[in-house]
């Protein structure tokens, strides 16, 4: 179905005239950043980037296709790119951030919310999720709860004395804290934090066969591209954190062999497309 359908659209392009763009056209492009076909494969989400002239800003959008009724409709058109949509187990619901104000002064005072849309109902859910803002998204195994991750982040005044003295602050990005947090939605949301680490987690993957939560490090400064790996925690003792990889190289795209007993990652080294 995935190969007829990605056939289908390719003998679309390949069929139509190509003309020339004027400036008009070449700025008002839409790029298509995300392709995710629910596990089902009955649906597919399409996250894609215009620009939007009037507010001098972009539109990020997200559309859910129905690939059985060739229709597509609009989740919404302020998606917070910087989190990815993930499908829940089933292919019932998805989760996905909206745009809110993220300066750092609204960052701690306001109630931030996590969406959830239903397939079953075509209903927005909003999850209140307090002050935290997550950065990375993963679903347990099943519809009922996920993981998430936050930025420890400092205050307006630190960041600024610290950018005084230009080498302490360089030491202070590697000591900057992620926590990661369980978050049930069954009945009443419950959140349960799991574990502080001591560095920035870029993805996070659940792995039902262990209980195990895999996650990629990522790092804000040269000096530290040493630590950029793969860890685990053992969901059952998250005291201990195991370290997967020791690549001179950037993990990325974490993802799990159809039957759950193999990590799949992609990895390239700076300097290199591959």
């Amino acid at each position: 179905m995935y190969f007829v359908l990605i056939l289908q659209l390719i003998i679309c392009c390949l069929g139509e005239t190509k003309l020339k763009l004027n400036l008009d056209e070449f700025f008002d492009n839409t790029d298509i950043k995300l392709l995710s076909f629910s596990p089902t494969g009955q649906h597919l989400l399409i996250q894609s980037r215009n620009p939007s002239w009037n507010s001098s800003s972009f539109h990020n959008n997200l559309w859910l296709f129905n690939i059985k009724e060739n229709k597509t409709k609009l989740i919404t058109n302020n998606l917070a790119s910087f989190l990815k949509v993930e499908w829940s187990p089933t292919g019932n619901k998805f989760a996905f951030l909206i745009n809110e104000d993220l300066t750092i002064t609204h960052r701690r005072a306001s109630e931030h919310h996590l969406y959830l849309y239903s397939i079953i109902s075509s209903q927005i859910i909003s999850i209140s999720i307090g002050n935290n803002i997550p950065f990375a998204l993963t679903w347990s195994d099943n519809d009922y709860s996920l993981f998430f991750t936050t930025i420890l982040f400092q205050s307006t005044n630190e960041d600024k004395n610290q950018w005084k003295n230009v080498i302490r602050h360089r030491q202070t990005q590697t000591n900057e804290v992620t926590t990661i947090y369980r978050i049930d939605i069954n009945e009443s949301t419950k959140i349960t934090l799991i574990k502080n680490i001591s560095f920035f987690i870029g993805e996070l993957l659940y792995v039902p066969l262990l209980h195990k939560l895999v996650f990629t490090s990522v790092s804000r400064v040269i000096e530290q591209i040493d630590i950029i790996e793969i860890y685990s925690i053992d969901l059952n003792n998250s005291m201990f954190m195991l370290r997967l990889t020791n690549n001179q190289g950037i993990e990325q795209d974490l993802k799990l062999s159809y039957d759950g007993r193999h990590l799949l990652f992609r990895s390239f080294t700076l300097g290199s497309d591959r």
